[in-house]
């Protein structure tokens, strides 16, 4: 589904990845690409190993239902893993979105939200937000595109909202 050998490395799989979600994106090929999104971002779970790199040290905050506290933490300036639930994460993104732009495309069986994001010094960008599942973490994959045509910077971007999901799990 990516158009990628199976020894390919980990850069080549992210750049088949975001190319493929950028052409198959529901806002951009249509409602009936949501599953070849779907597809797409299985192909891509299946594709990419889990960085062995160290990750920094998680953020926590209590949780307001009781629960063992939850982390959130960046894994590299474009993905930010969370140690709980993956319906729980969708539902802390999409307050999270909600903070930094406005949310143009919400699919939660899919894994997929769609925010668009203008600040003082840059945007608009698209700022896709895929779901994948890890053994003992659920990631947020952030596509970010922009859309005057100048390069993108996912790392502005992702650091906003990261900054958002510490609030709102310091609120909780």
């Amino acid at each position: 589904m990516l158009g990628v050998h199976d020894t390919a490395s980990t850069r080549q799989v992210r750049a088949a990845y975001r190319q493929r979600i950028r052409e198959h994106h529901p806002d951009r090929a249509g409602p009936d690409a949501t599953v070849d999104a779907a597809r797409i971002i299985e192909a891509y779970e299946v594709m990419s190993a889990p960085a062995p790199a160290p990750a920094p040290a998680p953020v926590t905050a209590p949780s307001r239902r009781g629960r063992p506290d939850h982390s959130v933490m960046l894994v590299d300036d474009d993905t930010v893993a969370f140690a709980f639930p993956a319906d729980e994460v969708f539902a802390l993104l999409v307050e999270a979105a909600d903070d930094i732009g406005d949310i143009t495309y919400v699919d939660p069986d899919a894994g997929l939200l769609e925010v668009l994001v203008t600040l003082a010094f840059g945007g608009p960008w698209s700022v896709v937000i895929s779901l994948q599942g890890r053994m003992d973490r659920v990631e947020a994959f952030c596509t970010v595109e922009a859309l005057d045509g100048s390069d993108a910077q996912p790392g502005p971007v992702v650091s906003l909202l990261l900054d958002s999901l510490r609030r709102r799990l310091r609120g909780r």
